[in-house]
């Protein structure tokens, strides 16, 4: 059973419309980081210029500082904000999937753009948060990891179950 429904879940994954969401999703974080990195050196540089002048060592290492904070950054926030974005495209993806590998029972309906909005904000700030507290476990090596694999997963799975159940009863059910 197991195996079966993991088969045809891959077979899902070269579906066109399920890759479309899948680049747009990636396409967007990677925006929103190259402006986050244009922003910092921005923001960096107009900050720069309230030193002497002639204090270049100052431009050097708050050049490596920024970069490493947004490498570290970046890390820590990359899987939320592809959730966020890949949370805009679910609706397209559910309809897809529920079209073709059920195709005897109802479809759901497609949420609202803001309520599906404001799911996918109020899914990022609870991931957000919980990562937070996962990142103050590095003081336990080994089992930081399982902790963070545990409570990313489980919160990714309740999510899109939530999503896929929206989609098919009131809230109040779900």
């Amino acid at each position: 059973m197991i195996i079966q429904a993991a088969s045809r879940a891959l077979t899902q994954d070269f579906r066109p419309r399920f890759r479309a969401a899948v680049f747009k999703s990636i396409g967007l974080t990677v925006l929103l980081f190259f402006g986050l990195w244009y922003a910092l050196h921005a923001v960096g540089g107009w900050a720069l210029g309230f030193l002497p002048y002639g204090v270049t060592y100052a431009d050097a290492a708050l050049g490596w500082l920024l970069g490493i904070g947004l490498l570290v950054t970046g890390g820590f926030v990359l899987a939320p904000v592809t959730a966020l974005f890949a949370g805009l495209f679910l609706d397209d993806l559910a309809d897809d999937i529920e079209r073709n590998t059920s195709p005897g029972n109802p479809v759901g309906r497609a949420l609202p753009f803001g309520q599906a909005l404001f799911g996918s904000l109020r899914f990022l700030a609870l991931v957000l948060g919980v990562n937070f507290l996962c990142l103050l476990l590095l003081v336990l090596p080994g089992i930081n990891v399982a902790i963070f694999f545990f409570a990313n997963g489980y919160l990714l799975g309740r999510e899109y179950f939530d999503f896929v159940a929206l989609r098919h009863r009131p809230r109040s059910e779900v």
